[in-house]
């Protein structure tokens, strides 16, 4: 069985007094999707009076037995726009989008996401079948990898993730906490992009310019050449933003882009980035971390999806032992420490940037949302 706690009855948990602290808005594309959320205190120290939150959970569920069952929920108790929670750091809200029936305003509690912090809230509601997974099309799938919903899938680009267990977490429209740069070519530099769509606010373009080695970046601070405002190996560090390539590199307009950690954005000493780069024969994702001026590049099996609205991440673990690259919420590459900047010696920046090796055609990348994530 799986139990199903539905938004209704959750709005009335959190806002029943037990847990007063100052609403946070799931700000969600419904008014049904914004009622408060207070979940730090129901999440903190291993949630507190288990026998409490069990007496306010009673009766607030529905139970389903089967993945047909779950489709067949009607009315209030129709499942989408789901709560993912990761209670150890806080939990992910997803937009899903169902070709096949609308399924509306739910929460869905994993099982098996991490260590006793779900243990406990599955002795509390009782949830013994994980559903907090995708397939490789990203398809919301059981713990038998069955699809849940036909035709029902997770957009990773449509995410906001709410952190109470001490981390930092911003969101932030590209270019507002960025400065944009160039190498001084004709027509390199960063220019304001207006909205394309509902889904994300304007941002930056980078513009390669015209000339052969032409570059346009953005870097968080100040600006000037060099970036030193974050240390690696010291906490678990997350980086992503909503970019589009519009163009392809095609051998006559050649380019890379490069997303993540860098000290420059010309000639990396240190950096733990993605790039999109054809220089290695491929089209595919490239995880390059490099310190000291010694790099390690691992190429990955994905292809760059060109013109396409894409959630680019890099994600370095507490010690700096680890790198991490993510394309639409989809690990593509790792790569291991020896090669990623740790200690301040080797400070690096948020940096993403274009630079062309090749034409006489102006190049670009679109960035929308920025995030970053440390815990």
């Amino acid at each position: 069985m799986t139990k199903i706690i539905n938004a209704t009855a959750l709005a009335q948990l959190v806002t029943s007094g037990e847990f007063p602290l100052t609403p946070l808005e799931a700000d969600g594309p419904t008014p049904a999707d914004t009622w408060p959320v207070k979940f730090q205190k129901l999440f903190e120290d291993l949630f507190g009076d288990i026998a409490l939150i069990a007496t306010q959970l009673s009766g607030m569920y529905s139970e389903v037995a089967s993945i047909a069952a779950l489709q067949a929920l009607t009315g209030a108790d129709r499942v989408d726009k789901k709560l993912y929670f990761v209670p150890h750091v806080g939990f992910f809200r997803y937009d899903a989008a169902n070709t096949t029936g609308a399924l509306t305003n739910r929460v869905i509690v994993p099982s098996d996401n991490v260590g006793r912090y779900v243990n406990a809230l599955n002795s509390v509601i009782g949830a013994t079948s994980g559903l907090a997974r995708l397939n490789s099309s990203g398809q919301v799938v059981d713990a038998a990898g069955n699809v849940v919903g036909s035709g029902s899938t997770f957009d990773p680009t449509k995410y906001q993730y709410y952190d109470f267990s001490g981390g930092v977490v911003s969101s932030v429209v590209s270019g507002s906490i960025f400065q944009g740069g160039s190498n001084g070519a004709t027509g390199a530099g960063v220019a304001s992009i207006d909205a394309r769509n509902g889904t994300y606010d304007g941002g930056v373009v980078l513009n390669s310019g015209t000339t052969t080695t032409g570059r346009g970046s953005i870097a968080a601070g100040p600006g000037g050449s060099t970036h030193a405002n974050v240390i690696l190996g010291t906490r678990r560090r997350r980086v992503g933003w909503v970019a589009r390539i519009p163009t392809a590199s095609d051998g006559t307009d050649t380019f890379r882009a490069r997303f993540g950690w860098m000290d420059t954005a010309d000639g990396v000493t240190d950096g733990l980035w993605g790039e999109y780069s054809t220089a290695d024969g491929t089209a595919n994702w490239r995880l390059v971390a490099s310190a000291g001026g010694v790099t390690e590049t691992v190429t990955s099996t994905t292809a760059v999806a060109i013109g396409t609205d894409l959630l680019v991440e890099v994600e370095v673990n507490a010690d700096g032992s680890q790198g991490l690259l993510f394309v639409n919420g989809v690990q593509v590459a790792s790569v291991g420490g020896t090669r990623i900047p740790k200690g301040a010696a080797q400070a690096t920046g948020y940096v993403v940037t274009i630079r062309k090796s090749a034409g006489t055609n102006n190049r670009t990348i679109e960035l929308y949302d920025a995030r970053v994530i440390s815990y």
